[in-house]
């Protein structure tokens, strides 16, 4: 935080000069706190009142997601500024669940099923529906059966800024182009472009690549002419409702970390931003892993670990929630 915090401010400031909006992207599980604890203090800076251009991006496929918008909402009205929040679905599942079984993690912090990542981009749109005093919700999706659903959750009482729809450039132009202008829905859209060079977008193209040519993407199955027009409309939160009692869990076929990990090497829980006493705790409390040649790892100086101030109450939030 001491050599972030003032750079990512001084953008801020830049930001704020130009009066244009800055989004924190809280892309990657295991950095969600650090990006809040940003957002926080940038909500709270003086510098930085009596503009509204501060932004935060919540990924729905987070199990954590409801419990990040209640708390971006609650720091909104204690700093008593209306933040911009964009939703989206999320863009690194893959990584993630790779991530999380390297780490050996007992679960996964992210959905393993699409249907319930769809199910709980709905509940979280709605919870920002409601709270339009705090927020200005930024709804990315190509999805006509959420776009659908999050314009008949608003209701027809519209006006500029209530809320907004937002797409990627290059994607999406059929569908918006029944949202947007008179005798449509009427509805704004922004559209996202990528501004770099070639080095470093290279990594987003691939992330887009692998987004939406998965054979679950909406953009994919729209074009696929062996799935129905019903398949493509069904309510997500009606096929979860109808799922077995197994149907809510994690996939079968994704074993968790601790699982593919079990009789090789003594497993220790993984910590994310471990602090000085847990580490101190879990090196008298666990055995020490060994390595294929019998020989220990090298020990984590505890000394080298970052104080934490332990303010986001997603820190008390457990990992796994509701579905899979």
């Amino acid at each position: 935080m001491g050599e972030l915090l003032p750079r990512v401010k001084q953008l801020a400031l830049l930001a704020k000069k130009y009066d244009i909006g800055l989004n924190i992207d809280a892309e990657e599980a295991d950095r969600l706190e650090l990006s809040l604890d940003l957002l926080e203090d940038l909500s709270l800076d003086e510098d930085l009142s009596s503009w509204n251009g501060l932004g935060f991006v919540a990924q729905a496929y987070g199990k954590r997601c409801p419990f990040v918008l209640d708390y971006v909402i609650d720091l909104a009205r204690r700093a008593g500024r209306r933040m911009m929040v964009r939703l989206v679905k999320g863009a690194y599942w893959d990584a993630e669940i790779k991530r999380a079984q390297l780490d050996g993690l007992e679960g996964f912090p992210v959905y393993t099923r699409k249907v319930h990542t769809d199910a709980a981009y709905i509940a979280c749109a709605h919870k920002l529906l409601y709270a339009e005093d705090a927020v200005f919700p930024q709804f990315a999706t190509h999805n006509a059966q959420t776009l659908a659903t999050i314009y008949q959750l608003a209701g027809p009482d519209f006006r500029v800024g209530k809320y907004e729809f937002q797409c990627l450039h290059g994607m999406g132009e059929p569908l918006y182009e029944e949202v947007v202008g008179k005798g449509h829905l009427d509805r704004p859209c922004r559209i996202y472009a990528p501004v770099g060079t070639h080095e470093t977008l290279l990594a987003y193209l691939v992330r887009r690549l692998l987004e939406n040519g998965a054979n679950s993407s909406f953009v994919i199955r729209i074009s696929d002419p062996a799935v129905s027009v019903d398949d493509l409309v069904t309510d997500p939160v009606d096929v979860v409702e109808a799922m077995p009692i197994g149907g809510h869990a994690a996939r079968p076929d994704f074993p968790t970390g601790r699982t593919l990990r079990q009789g090789i090497v003594p497993i220790r829980a993984a910590l994310t931003f471990p602090t000085k006493r847990c580490l101190r705790t879990c090196r008298r409390s666990s055995p020490t892993p060994l390595r294929s040649d019998g020989m220990p790892y090298p020990s984590w100086p505890t000394d080298r670990v970052p104080a934490r101030r332990g303010r986001s109450p997603t820190r008390r939030i457990k990992p796994t929630l509701l579905v899979s």
